[in-house]
């Protein structure tokens, strides 16, 4: 029976722990994680493809929903993007057609989640260890063990980092290299923050998450049972953590309390699965906050190790797959900052930003698609196949994101 360790929690390690108990067989599955470090908690909001994954684990929805503060997403209302008082969706599309198979995309308390499916994976047989990772012995990519605090080895077949943004594994052993996309995205810093909830929500009722343009950069705020979810996505070149919560504060009429900052640099690094070794979520690479991304490539890297069966015979495979997947979601991501707002130096700088060669291989002077379905745009990024739940949004999605000089309506979506 193999040994498989995975190190960290929050959702990306206990999600991990999850699939890899249930579809890797013969294995014993151990997750490392530090109360004293927890967890960056930030994000809390998906993407389609997290009901499917749910589902694929069994995990009942209306469950989900009750025991984690959830409510439903429908897609990002974005505001002032192109001008002030313009208005654009990104709608995640009509209910799937069979009823008994919901896509339903989550608001949700991260901490929430991650204590959620760590009672699951319990249940389920995962072992789980609350210790700091002190040593990781290694013989060139194989990881042979860890020594934990209290001086205890665990051996080990296979490892796991989800350790975020500590990158344990793939950078402080393994040392990849990092491709850096801060020449095409600008964000650097966040802060998170929480407002009262006065509203009742059930399972019915559909939220979209809003994000607001800001002078430097774009605010969140989403719904939950609870409390709303908020915060900042700035550069601070233009902008202190002071400066922009006192934006925040005159924006909201209110004073806000900063419950969390982190730092980022948007890339990734060239493999990630290494030796006997795999990074798994902000690990790996992270881009920022905008559209989920980062939950739905866990779910993407999870899917695809599914798909090949945790095969070490597909590892360059599955590398070019994950590196993919995060180029396809800059991309993305890029694309937003394309909108028509210059009025600060922020923005203005937004619009002079280089554009990825594979983005403006399908955009026009004006910066507009030129391509209309699949099949041309899979072609433009050099890419062989995808599907409608895979790889990321495309054509539609890309369509959705801002109409030009005019505000845009849910109905007006394709």
């Amino acid at each position: 029976m193999k040994k498989i360790v995975i190190i960290g929690g929050g959702t990306a390690g206990w999600l991990t722990a999850l699939v890899v108990n249930k579809f890797w067989k013969n294995t014993e599955v151990t997750l490392i994680e530090s109360s004293k470090i927890g967890i960056l908690g930030a994000g809390e909001g998906s993407t389609p493809n997290f009901s499917d994954i749910l589902r694929s684990l069994n995990i009942n929805q209306n469950d989900f929903f009750i025991k984690t503060g959830s409510t439903v997403k429908e897609g990002i209302k974005f505001l002032n993007w192109a001008e002030e008082g313009s208005i654009a969706f990104h709608g995640f599309g009509a209910p799937d057609p069979n009823p008994f198979i919901q896509k339903k995309p989550f608001h949700f308390d991260a901490s929430l989640v991650a204590k959620y499916f760590k009672e699951i994976a319990i249940d389920r047989g995962v072992k789980w260890i609350d210790s700091e990772i002190v040593n990781i012995t290694n013989i060139d990519e194989t990881i042979l063990n860890l020594e934990l605090h209290d001086g205890t080895l665990i051996d080990l077949d296979f490892v796991f980092d989800c350790s975020g943004f500590y990158k344990i594994v793939i950078d402080k052993v393994h040392k990849e290299k990092w491709i850096s996309y801060s020449d095409y995205l600008i964000m650097n810093k966040a802060f998170g923050f929480f407002l009262p909830q006065t509203n009742k929500y059930t399972i019915n009722d559909i939220q979209f998450t809003q994000s607001t343009s800001m002078k430097h950069g774009w605010m969140w705020q989403i719904a939950l049972q609870h409390r709303w979810g908020c915060g900042y996505v700035f550069n601070d070149n233009y902008i202190s953590v002071e400066d922009a919560k006192k934006e925040v504060e005159e924006t909201l009429g209110y004073e806000i309390k900063i419950q969390k900052v982190f730092n980022f640099n948007p890339g990734r690094y060239e493999r990630s699965w290494i030796g006997n070794s795999i990074s798994i979520g902000l690990s790996y690479g992270f881009l920022e906050p905008l559209e989920a991304t980062s939950l739905m490539s866990i779910i993407m890297q999870l899917k695809k190790l599914m798909d090949i069966d945790f095969n070490n015979d597909f590892k360059n495979e599955y590398n070019i797959a994950c590196s993919d997947v995060l180029e396809q979601n800059m991309l993305f991501i890029r694309y937003h900052y394309l909108c028509e707002r210059n009025d600060t130096p922020f923005w203005k700088e937004c619009t002079s930003k280089p554009i990825p060669p594979k983005l403006k291989k399908i955009l026009d002077n004006n910066n507009s698609l030129t391509v209309r379905t699949d099949m041309e745009l899979l072609e433009s990024f050099e890419l062989e196949e995808t599907s409608p739940n895979e790889l990321t949004f495309f054509v539609n999605n890309y369509l959705a994101i801002f109409r030009k000089n005019k505000k845009v309506l849910k109905k007006d979506l394709i």
